[in-house]
């Protein structure tokens, strides 16, 4: 062993006169530890809640979609074609997707509507794994249901009907009133006198519907179950001599789903892509089509093959493009953490100049004594960084072994509860990956490092004759 370390090492071990620089020893090094600790738990936890929402999204989305700036996409076959034979694409399949207002009795909510092939659709996105009820078999099958007259929602007649003229007596008016208005009669003309009717009793009339998938939490919000009958209304309205009346047409729930977001839980229904070009009235056209790779990585560089082999005025946006600015603040977000929390490694870094600062000026007649049997600058130098970075070493090794035993406890007892509505999540998801503990290892190290160069400098640069002479 050299004699520097030798004399460093020495130096760790205070003597009695000395505690209290020990105790600023010891602070500084738990300082190092509880920032590195710090640092590495919330680089973990950002890590898990990154790569969480990554794969929910992909889990429930596709990897590419192609849409046309000229609207539908007339051509499907050909276009799914020349996607299918693209290097890089797993599956491809037509999409519909459009927004509606979905509502049952005095309910109404804004959905997204994915108009899509089921047996296509399985290679693309996992649906039948998140299904909490029903079976996407039954996706854009007929389901007999129970209806009570003026309690499925706004009339479906009236819709299909108003591509003619309005009837000239009676009939339904061209308007709808979400609930029973919808099924009211229109008034006798002139001054005929009306007959009061008897109020009757509900009754519950079957019908066949064709079935429909939505979230979970959109169910809860609407108040229905599978097999319950919902009305799907279309902003794109059909045109009649007293406007625009949307289009409205009755499904029944075939099935709910849990992709585990909130969002898309509350906001999004899935049908058969028949039943969609038929409500949208796009006879055998697509609005896109969604596309799985090999590699979610290299989507990017799939999606401009494939508008290389489109071209105008076909666009491909693959899934990092469509959510960019999402992970864009997560990466921003681990950023400013890692340099807000390096902050408190940095506080313990001046304990550590501090501490060396005494030592050195504690120590001032070893310096000189060693100097007069021959240690170099360099060697008493060398003594003093070699104690602060001991310090800053033994912080960090035991701030890296803090960390991961705070994101062990963490993923295996999941104590930490989270609200699911606000977070996607119910408990804090994490992920270790060691580059991330290497690199906040050899963050705190330099650091620790860096701090003693400027009492090392104090220490070599101390003139022994001054110290014998005054001291």
């Amino acid at each position: 062993m050299r004699y520097e370390a030798m004399i460093g090492l020495r130096y760790l071990r205070a003597r009695r006169k000395e505690a209290f620089i020990s105790l600023i020893t010891v602070i500084s090094v738990v300082g190092v530890m509880i920032g590195v600790m710090t640092l590495n738990i919330v680089l973990a936890v950002m890590t898990g809640f990154e790569e969480d929402l990554r794969d929910r999204i992909l889990g429930f989305n596709p990897h590419i979609v192609v849409i046309s700036y000229a609207g539908a996409i007339r051509d499907a076959d050909m276009v799914l074609a020349k996607v299918r034979d693209t290097p890089g694409v797993v599956a491809a399949a037509p999409l519909v997707y459009s927004q509606v207002m979905l509502t049952t009795g005095q309910s109404v909510s804004g959905v997204v509507v994915r108009g899509v092939p089921a047996a296509d659709d399985a290679a693309i996105v996992d649906l039948k794994g998140h299904l909490t009820s029903g079976s996407i078999d039954r996706l854009g099958t007929d389901f007999e249901v129970s209806v009570t007259p003026g309690d499925e929602g706004p009339s479906e007649k009236a819709a299909d009907k108003a591509q003619g003229a309005e009837k000239a007596k009676g009939g339904e008016r061209p308007g709808f009133t979400p609930g029973r208005d919808a099924h009211r009669e229109a008034k006798p003309s002139g001054g005929e006198k009306q007959t009061p009717e008897k109020e009757m009793p509900e009754r519950q009339t079957k019908t066949t519907l064709s079935g429909v998938i939505i979230g979970q939490e959109l169910a809860k919000q609407l108040g229905v179950q599978v097999g319950d009958p919902v009305s799907m209304v279309s902003p794109i309205g059909t045109p009649s001599p007293v406007g625009m009346i949307p289009k409205v047409k009755r499904f029944a729930v075939a099935g709910t789903f849990d992709s585990g977001m909130f969002d898309y839980d509350s906001s999004l229904i899935y049908m058969s892509l028949a039943d969609a070009q038929r409500f949208f009235g796009l006879g055998t056209a697509i609005t896109g089509v969604e596309i799985r790779v090999a590699d979610i990585y290299r989507a990017q560089d799939v999606a401009h093959r494939i508008e290389a082999r489109l071209g105008t005025p076909f666009r491909a946006r693959d899934w990092m493009d469509v959510n960019r600015n999402l992970f864009l603040a997560f990466k921003l977000e681990k950023v400013v953490y890692f340099i807000v929390l390096l902050l408190i490694v940095l506080v313990a870094a001046f304990n550590i100049i501090a501490t060396l600062i005494m030592v050195v000026m504690e120590k001032r007649k070893d310096i000189a004594i060693l100097k007069c049997m021959g240690a170099t600058n360099r060697s008493i130098a060398r003594i003093f960084m070699l104690k602060g970075a001991i310090v800053g070493t033994v912080g960090t090794l035991l701030g890296v072994a803090g960390g991961y035993a705070g994101c062990w406890l963490l993923a295996r007892y999941q104590f930490v509860e989270l609200p699911k509505d606000v977070f996607y999540v119910s408990t804090l998801p994490v992920r270790v990956y060691g580059e991330n503990f290497l690199v906040v290892a050899l963050a705190s190290v330099t650091i620790c490092l860096l701090a003693t160069i400027y009492p090392a400098r104090q220490a070599a640069g101390l003139a022994p004759v001054e110290v014998i002479r005054y001291e």
